[in-house]
């Protein structure tokens, strides 16, 4: 599931801030894309305000530098809002990561964390289906509106009574103390980061919470977090339809996209660009072509 946490107000950690977490237990990877690397878990609170009050699991994967005597450090790779980073650290190795990284293997760690409330740490799960049939995240009336509404508020109930309180604490604030944690635990003084996205926005609150923490920090998208999240979202929409519609008056009809190289159809009845990012058959497609190259065969059809 895909959890949105909300840029948080980050004021720096004082100094009598308790960090009850456990160290990092680690591993040998058995799983077969992380051979000779190291796997870990840590424990954190799942409100670090009342840090006894319960805890969640994170998971680690670390692959040690290649040259350990000029090693430089860790180096965190985080993915986007809702993203797995070990899942995104497996697609890099599977593309050869090292023969193109250069120094980034040579002499750092490479460490991915999956944040709190996302893949194979302690997720977020809900029962509800993301977009069942008859819900569209495009409505064009008012009773698909409230159809919408409707399910958005069905599917927010059912995640609360399934998770618990970890759903009102996967916020920026929280994320980037369970990064400190993780600093400790592997026993560094300073952090380098890679940020992708919304990782952008938890690598700078990580950073006016912990000055002094960050050796380096490469972030690949300028978000801007100064106004409202409401704001924001209204602006990101409105772009996102305009590329979309240039792209559809290009395409036309269904027919010609058939026919490019490479594309990909969605078959069913009122399908919207949602259902590319829930359907397996297209994002199967897509990291095969990232993982080696090969084209979906024209007029490929995703039915799910």
């Amino acid at each position: 599931m895909t959890t949105l946490a909300l840029p948080a107000l980050a004021q720096p950690e004082q100094g009598n801030h308790r960090t009850p977490a456990s160290g990092i237990d680690w591993h040998a990877c058995a799983d077969t894309d992380f051979q000779h690397m190291q796997c870990g878990s840590i424990r954190v609170p799942v409100d670090w305000s009342h840090p006894r009050a319960g805890s969640l699991t994170l998971t680690l994967v670390r692959r040690p530098a290649d040259d350990q005597e000029h090693r430089q450090g860790t180096l965190l790779v985080n993915n986007g809002a809702g993203g797995s980073s070990i899942e995104q650290l497996r697609l890099g190795l599977r593309m050869q990561l090292p023969s193109f990284a250069g120094a980034m293997t040579q002499r750092f760690d490479l460490v991915a964390v999956d944040p709190r409330g996302v893949g194979h740490s302690t997720p977020i799960l809900c029962g509800e289906p993301l977009k069942p049939a008859g819900v569209s995240h495009f409505p064009r009336n008012q009773a698909a509106y409230d159809t919408l509404v409707a399910h958005n508020r069905a599917f927010a109930d059912d995640c609360r009574r399934r998770n618990g309180r970890l759903t009102a604490h996967v916020d920026l604030t929280s994320t980037a103390r369970d990064f400190e944690a993780v600093r400790k635990g592997l026993g560094e003084r300073q952090l380098n980061w890679y940020g992708i996205h919304y990782s952008t926005l938890l690598g700078r609150t990580y950073a006016q919470l912990y000055p002094g923490r960050l050796r380096t920090k490469v972030l690949d998208t300028a978000l801007d977090d100064t106004g409202a999240p409401r704001s924001r979202i209204i602006e990101e929409a409105a772009t996102a339809e305009t590329a979309f519609d240039r792209f559809t008056a290009w395409c036309a009809i269904q027919a010609m996209a058939a026919q490019l190289p490479g594309s990909v159809v969605l078959a069913r009845e009122g399908d919207d660009y949602s259902m590319f990012l829930l359907s397996r058959c297209v994002r199967d497609a897509t990291n095969r072509y990232l993982t080696t190259r090969t084209l979906p065969r024209s007029g490929t059809t995703c039915t799910d």
